[in-house]
């Protein structure tokens, strides 16, 4: 038995003073229990005062494969093996950083599912999950990483395609971007018609469908056909951003989970001139989102840009605890609440007996200061040790 304790122990749902960790030899957390004289032969591990253990973070949307140059095309290898080594050098980095569960959003050459095939039980690299290539339109957001469709019956058997190669999720650029020249994110790119296709399709599969979606007009589509997710979720329009009551009522009511991917390493590059003249508005409408009580989550887009490098999910939390004031939430976003939104709230993000033991510990009051987790301790996978100040990156 591996005993793990810190100052303050959150859960992914409260906190708990005085309390230690129990993780078996299984890498299964056997429970969050007051600290106590340790069982005979037990292995303890204090990080001390002044320190928070969590659960590791869950990022559901970042790009492995991706190089986080200002062009996403240049950063991205053309070989397979290329791929396949930044990817795997890209998650290591975020484990370093507490990330211990990624889902990947678009790859080129289903690059990252292969290599989530290939190492699945490895405990050196965060918990993989991976989309493959996005289903987009000719031209469309991305279309670099992939073949494009429009129609329904075009987009259902990209949905069967993808399903066939084992991908975990379908994702689907129902609005342009910002990093593909001639695409708008202020532009719906698929008709509802076709929207509800591919929806149809993946749920026939058992596939959930995350939804790159800035335009509102993108979100209302979304939310007729029964997404699942929701990625980035702006509200953007031609002019600006459209935070209409009603639409931020109905993704609410609709419990389609929201994941906000805000924040950025400090000193990095603007954004486009377009993102950066609605910022201020986009911010505050992760706050309207919440107060109506969405599911939001939050996640990065790591590697499609230079200030989005895989590590940077400690930035994007202290945005979005920024806007919402409330520091143990966020947590939540990224924790319990980011798990669930991946269909693994039976497998992580919640220290409870039976899940894994997917620990971060940092450095000060995580829970009343999100700035601690800019200082990791140690990143535990399934109970052990994978990295921290004392242990080189795998």
């Amino acid at each position: 038995m591996l005993i793990i304790r810190a100052g303050v122990v959150f859960d992914g749902d409260a906190l708990h003073s005085d309390s230690e960790v129990l993780v078996g030899q299984d890498g299964r957390v056997l429970e969050v229990r007051r600290v106590q004289p340790p069982p005979e032969r037990a292995r303890v591990i204090d990080h001390g005062g002044g320190t928070t253990l969590l659960p590791g973070l869950v990022d559901g949307h970042q790009h492995l494969s991706w190089g986080c140059t200002a062009n996403p095309e240049e950063g991205l290898p053309r070989e397979p093996g290329g791929q396949r080594e930044l990817a795997v050098a890209n998650a290591r980095r975020a484990l370093a950083a507490g990330v211990t569960t990624i889902q990947d959003l678009g790859d080129s050459g289903y690059a990252v599912v292969d290599l989530r095939n290939s190492v699945q039980d490895a405990l050196s690299l965060p918990r993989l999950r991976a989309s493959g290539p996005p289903i987009t339109t000719p031209g469309g957001h991305c279309h670099f990483l992939a073949g494009a469709q429009t129609e329904p019956g075009e987009v259902a058997a990209a949905v069967r395609r993808r399903a066939e190669r084992g991908v975990d999720v379908i994702k689907v650029m129902v609005s342009g971007g910002n990093i593909t020249a001639g695409s708008l994110p202020w532009e719906s790119q698929f008709d509802e018609d076709s929207l509800r296709a591919l929806v149809d399709e993946a749920h026939a599969v058992g596939l959930p469908v995350a939804a790159h979606a800035h335009a509102a007009s993108a979100l209302r589509d979304c939310i007729h056909v029964g997404v699942d997710a929701v990625e980035h979720c702006t509200f953007m329009t031609a002019d600006g951003v459209d935070h209409d009551p009603g639409l931020v009522g109905a993704l609410a009511t609709s419990r389609i989970f929201v994941r906000t991917t805000p924040g950025a390493t400090p000193g990095a590059p603007a954004p486009s001139p377009a993102l950066a003249a609605r910022m201020q508005q986009i911010v505050q409408g992760l706050g309207m989102l919440r107060d109506r009580g969405a599911r939001v989550v939050v996640a990065t887009d790591a590697g499609v840009s230079p200030g989005k490098p895989h590590d940077v999910m400690a930035h994007a939390l202290l945005v979005f605890g920024h806007v919402t004031g409330d520091p143990v939430d966020t947590l939540r976003a990224a924790t319990s609440r980011a798990a669930d939104a991946l269909g693994l709230a039976g497998t992580c993000g919640l220290l409870v007996p039976g899940l894994a033991a997917d620990l971060l510990v940092v450095r000060g009051e995580a829970a009343v200061d999100l700035r601690a987790l800019l200082e990791v301790e140690a990143v535990y996978r399934e109970g052990k040790l994978v990295a921290g100040p004392s242990v080189a990156t795998p």
